[in-house]
């Protein structure tokens, strides 16, 4: 039997019999389209909700090219690090929508990546799991805000990140600005200061 494999990075998928069929179908008709052309040039007609995202000020997203964002790795090593000093250990995301689902499963496989390389270097066992820094605060479901809210030392060591202006998502930053301030904080101190 024949099959195609496609491999990215760490994922590796392979396609067999009527499946590999059908993505070489799809595949030649991407390239016909000229889709990978039209997504580098941001043609807006290849999403047919183009015009309903200018009408309601939605930017469409489009992929970015690699180099400018390998430029910023360094600099995002280092606000790591001084997060790190500052005592920070955790980040709660206040938003819906991408962002979040991004930042949820970047976090993710860099969890998953860690867990591995540890399990294969023997410094962790292979089953030990660990919780994630990040606590995404994405909607009407308390139990993770009030985790964080009703916490004073996690408080301490905790950046809140917010990336969207939805009436939701300032419900959360008000919420969460009310248990700083009730924890005697400020919303404004930095982690691990006094």
């Amino acid at each position: 039997m024949s099959f195609t494999s496609v491999v990215s990075g760490e994922t590796s998928i392979t396609a067999r019999g009527p499946i590999r069929e059908a993505a070489e179908r799809v595949l030649g008709r991407l390239w016909i389209d000229q889709v990978p052309v039209r997504l580098a040039s941001e043609d807006a007609a290849l999403w047919p909700s183009s015009a309903a995202a200018a009408v309601e000020g939605r930017a469409l997203c489009w992929p970015g090219q690699p180099g400018p964002a390998r430029a910023l790795t360094g600099r995002i090593a280092a606000l790591r690090g001084e997060a790190r000093e500052a005592g920070v250990t955790e980040v709660a995301l206040l938003g819906r929508g991408a962002p979040a689902r991004a930042a949820d499963l970047i976090v993710r496989h860099a969890l998953d990546r860690e867990a591995a390389e540890a399990a294969a270097g023997g410094t962790r066992s292979a089953g030990a799991a660990r919780r994630s820094p990040l606590t995404v605060l994405d909607g009407p479901e308390p139990g993770a805000l009030l985790r964080v809210a009703g916490d004073r030392e996690r408080l301490l060591r905790t950046l809140v990140v917010v990336t969207g202006d939805d009436p939701a998502t300032d419900m959360l930053r008000r919420v969460l600005l009310r248990a700083f301030e009730e924890a005697g904080l400020s919303p404004a101190r930095s982690p691990g200061g006094s």
